[in-house]
């Protein structure tokens, strides 16, 4: 690896708010001289186009997702550079099922599994009691002017097919797209808005605009509550199986500070830090040192057989 940036210059990251985590880089950077500056996107074709333009062609740190639908990965994929696992000692710490090549298993190791967790409902009690037992319920009456869905349509298309019964609801016949599409229109009418950003969503509950979003994070409960005093809940619908994302780092083979970015990755993995984002974003985390893999689940919850296994990225 190389690293011709000066030591006082930042990291440059392009990627989900909330996975920058400041108050962890910034404790890790700034004792080495550096620190991180962060550009925050919408979805995984936003990412794409924003790689594509000058102004973040030097990037050194982006975050890539299974919640990316096959064509946005392959996009990215040229833009990945080859991880160096021997700058990454930590890597080794991680549950065999992580290690094996989320994004794509068939590639090099580009990038590395630091997040994971489910999309849930997240809905304001002030206005409803709770979540549909489907998603195929959002369609009723009762759900009109109530619903913001985020702009990930991968995730959302993947929720609907797996509430109509389809067995692979990431992959699908044409005959079940129609049906797909058929409730999608239908919950549409009931939509207000769809949003473009998790941050969005947030602030249309707070607001009382709608009172459920779809494809949320639980970290939104925790904006709301921190910054606006208002309480949020998160609930997955009861009889349809759950969405399982997997977000990841990865160096850029435009960056200019390869090995700081490898640096900064590996402690990312550390029991420490990442103690402290299992706790700020509500999401379970990696390493197999920690007795619990999250605040919402028992430590049971890293022995499922999926977590033992190499994951198809269509697939959750």
């Amino acid at each position: 690896m190389t690293s011709s940036r000066p030591a006082d210059q930042r990291l440059r990251f392009l990627g989900w708010r909330g996975l920058d985590k400041p108050d962890v880089t910034h404790q890790f950077l700034k004792p080495r001289g550096g620190s991180l500056q962060s550009t925050y996107v919408r979805n995984g074709s936003h990412l794409v186009r924003l790689l594509g333009e000058d102004e973040y062609a030097t990037v050194d740190l982006i975050t890539p997702s299974t919640d990316f639908g096959p064509l946005t990965q392959a996009e990215m994929a040229p833009r990945l550079r080859t991880l160096d696992l021997e700058a990454l000692p930590q890597f080794a710490s991680l549950y065999p099922g992580f290690t094996a090549g989320a994004w794509n298993p068939e590639r090099p190791q580009q990038t590395m599994p630091l997040l994971w967790g489910d999309s849930p409902m997240v809905y304001d009690p002030r206005q409803v009691d709770g979540v549909p037992a489907s998603y195929a319920d959002l369609a009723g009456r009762q759900w009109r002017g109530k619903v913001v869905i985020r702009n990930e349509m991968y995730c959302v298309l993947w929720m609907l097919s797996a509430s109509l019964g389809h067995p692979d609801p990431g992959r699908i016949s044409l005959a079940e797209l129609g049906e797909v599409r058929r409730l999608a229109r239908a919950i549409k009418e009931n939509t207000v808005r769809v949003a473009g950003s998790y941050r969005e969503m947030t602030d249309m509950l707070i607001a009382q605009e709608a009172a459920v979003a779809v494809s949320g994070w639980q970290l939104m409960c925790h904006w709301a509550r921190t910054e606006s005093g208002v309480e949020l809940e998160f609930a997955t619908p009861s009889v349809d199986p759950k969405y399982w994302w997997i977000d990841m780092y990865a160096v850029t083979t435009g960056s200019t500070s390869v090995d700081e970015a490898h640096a900064l990755m590996n402690h990312l993995l550390t029991p420490r830090p990442t103690r402290r984002w299992r706790g700020r974003c509500r999401a379970a985390q990696w390493c197999r040192r920690l007795t619990s893999c999250s605040p919402n689940s028992s430590p049971r919850c890293m022995t499922r057989p999926w977590c033992r296994a190499p994951i198809r990225p269509t697939v959750r």
